[in-house]
């Protein structure tokens, strides 16, 4: 269980979480060892009665709260419903289970104490960080901001962060990658003439394999941005396409990614070489439009959620238009 729980929650946290997780692996051990030698003192068959109710309870408290979701808690839960159905007569332990036993307790320390490591290591990237770009944002408050040198500055300032936590090592993270990225954007907009190069660069890390899924909204914001501001052939705008729709299609229940995809969609089918790689484009804006519009109906009891009236009558002109071009 603390094996799962730390590999899904590693990326999210900082050393005082480790901190915690080490205090309750040694309670935990300590209440067990007291545990298993109060129950040897009981009869199996009042074991056994105390496992299904535990395995009982379990089941009914996963009914109002997430034991059965979260990655630790799961995993406890799931042992303690077996324990409860299967737990058979007291025998005493084999040597095979002390040993497999004794192997997953160094496993165990093993992962506390590396995680632990990239947990200092993170913080401090991020840490180091923040002390370039926290005087970048205070300066922005105060007249320095209007000073010729502070543009440079703040470029100076985040192409350094951006190098600090783009380091490529067991360290790195979704977080430090996500954050870098986003150094990248602000640099584009910063020094229109490098933007291009840029947002090439965000886009090369965004594109990694072990962060593809996890930044697909991030992957799809830095396409549409590619999109505006650089000069792509065919296969890259395909390319920037597919990110923005997949990123739609990771979201059925929000009509503002729908509404990107038929936005970019419909841009491109302006381009000739982009049309003839996929003649499919136009029909797909469409529907993006159509579906975005429909997504954005069924949310109309959220004050917040629908689209904005000035969106929906650009999605409702675009069908328009689009239809009378010979969509479906």
């Amino acid at each position: 269980s603390l094996l799962i729980q730390l590999a899904v929650e590693t990326p999210t946290v900082d050393v005082v979480w480790f901190m915690f997780r080490a205090l309750g692996v040694v309670l935990c051990a300590f209440v067990a060892t007291v545990a298993a030698g109060a129950l040897a003192l009981v009869p199996t068959r009042t074991v056994r009665t105390i496992a299904f109710a535990a395995a009982a309870l379990v089941l009914v408290h996963a009914q109002i709260e997430m034991v059965l979701w979260a990655p630790g808690t799961c995993a406890v839960g799931l042992v303690l419903v077996a324990t409860g159905s299967t737990l058979r007569d007291r025998r005493p332990l084999s040597p095979r289970a002390v040993l497999a036993t004794g192997v997953l307790a160094m496993m165990t320390v093993a992962a506390l104490i590396f995680l632990e490591w990239r947990a200092v290591v993170h913080d401090g990237r991020l840490a180091s960080a923040a002390r370039l770009l926290t005087p970048i944002a205070v300066a922005r408050t105060t007249a320095e901001s209007t000073a010729p040198e502070f543009t440079a500055r703040e470029q100076s300032a985040r192409e350094e962060a951006a190098r600090i936590l783009l380091t490529a090592d067991r360290a790195a993270s979704t977080a430090t990658i996500d954050a870098a990225a986003r150094q990248l954007i602000r640099l584009a907009f910063i020094d229109p003439q490098r933007a291009e190069g840029h947002l090439a660069d965000a886009w090369s890390i965004v594109q990694r394999r072990e962060s593809r899924d996890l930044l697909r909204g991030l992957r799809a914001d830095i396409a549409m941005l590619r999109m505006r501001m650089s000069r792509l052939d065919a296969s890259q705008t395909l390319q920037a396409l597919a990110a923005i729709e997949a990123a739609a299609l990771a979201a059925p229940h929000n009509p503002r990614r729908r509404l990107e995809f038929a936005v970019a969609a419909d841009a491109a089918c302006q381009r000739i070489d982009v049309v003839e790689a996929a003649p499919d484009l136009r029909g797909r804006a469409l529907s993006a439009y159509r579906d975005a519009l429909a997504i954005s109906e069924r949310l109309a009891l959220d004050p917040l959620a629908p689209l904005p009236e000035r969106e929906r009558i650009r999605a409702e002109n675009a069908i328009l238009r689009l239809e009378g071009a010979g969509g479906t």
